[in-house]
């Protein structure tokens, strides 16, 4: 401990920079001078979650949790009262509970002020999921990884905070429903370097598809032509990385369903017949005429299918089944 009072203040900072947040919360309660070095000092967190279920003890009454890496915190109550409970891993500690006459959207509006530093929030990824809250206008979270989950009337407010704060990100998964002309147009000012799913449809335009970084890919748009369809599987192909996956949702076009209308001319495909396979339907293998530039030359199965006024297209690495034993009970 005394080689550790001897460091200079940079030095500790430094340190407690490479500790997660329980440590730190562990140093921050050994002296005056640790607590102003874990608080000086920026967090830069693995994992924020949030998410809020709904009571089903009392009607009105809503449970919020939020996690940090291994710290869990909840703020459960409705009107004016408010129940803290906290705990690691998931498990609430006994004897850190405490109940306020607080709203718990003021509660929780305030608490992520503490990991404020310089005005920010930093942490690596956040998630949100099922909210039922606006998200807090003191709240100024910088991410590198976002996913919004099931989020209702709020969304597009917190995808607006999200975009505003962050230019780019590595990844993005969106899984809620919105408005398409909104959400494309927050979404195009935007870049995504390694993997973007979004789960509702976009108004994106070939030139706008043609301008996503992430080769990881999952995009509905009923404004996609079959020439920038086709534009973006060759550069998946040459591009993608072994772990990426190429989704695509376009309109239906007639004669869409050959292999001219869609696959460039270069490269080698074999069709696979399919047990069930519909009409309309169309599952293959490219096993060549692609260079790609991570090495990745495994073939690639492709799969196309009509759902009326739409088509979807996957592209991905081909992986073998497992084998699975079966073992015969007499009955």
């Amino acid at each position: 401990m005394s080689c550790w009072q001897e460091l200079t203040i940079r030095l500790k900072q430094e340190i407690v920079e490479l500790l997660d947040y329980g440590s730190r919360c562990n140093l921050r309660l050994c002296s005056s001078s640790d607590r102003y070095t874990v608080d000086s000092t920026k967090i830069i967190g693995k994992e924020l979650k949030i998410s809020e279920t709904t009571s089903e003890m009392a009607e009105g009454k809503t449970i919020i949790r939020l996690d940090i890496d291994t710290f869990t915190i909840w703020f459960i109550g409705r009107e004016n009262v408010t129940r803290i409970d906290r705990g690691w891993n998931g498990e609430i500690i006994e004897g850190f509970s405490e109940t306020i006459q607080r709203n718990r959207y003021e509660v929780i509006a305030e608490f992520l002020k503490r990991f404020t530093r310089k005005g920010f929030v930093w942490v690596n990824t956040i998630h949100v999921k099922s909210t039922n809250f606006p998200v807090p206008e003191t709240w100024n979270i910088k991410c590198a990884n976002l996913k919004l989950y099931n989020l209702k009337e709020h969304y597009l407010g917190w995808l607006q905070k999200f975009v505003t704060l962050c230019q780019t990100f590595k990844k993005l998964e969106i899984l809620c429903w919105g408005n398409e002309t909104e959400c494309s147009v927050l979404l195009a000012q935007i870049k995504v370097k390694k993997s973007m799913k979004i789960g509702h449809n976009l108004d994106f335009t070939d030139e706008q598809l043609d301008q996503v970084e992430a080769m990881d890919l999952k995009i509905l748009s009923l404004n996609f032509t079959i020439e920038a369809v086709k534009k973006r599987l060759e550069k998946f192909l040459k591009y993608g990385k072994k772990s990426d996956e190429l989704n695509l949702f376009t309109p239906y076009h007639e004669f869409v369903f050959t292999q001219d209308q869609l696959i460039p001319k270069e490269l080698i495909v074999k069709r696979i017949k399919m047990l069930n396979e519909q009409e309309g339907e169309y599952n293959g293998h490219i096993i060549g005429g692609f260079e790609n530039v991570h090495g990745i030359q495994d073939r690639r199965e492709i799969h196309y299918i009509n759902y009326g006024q739409s088509i979807r297209i996957r592209c991905r690495v081909y992986e073998k089944p497992e084998r699975s034993d079966c073992t015969m009970y007499p009955f």
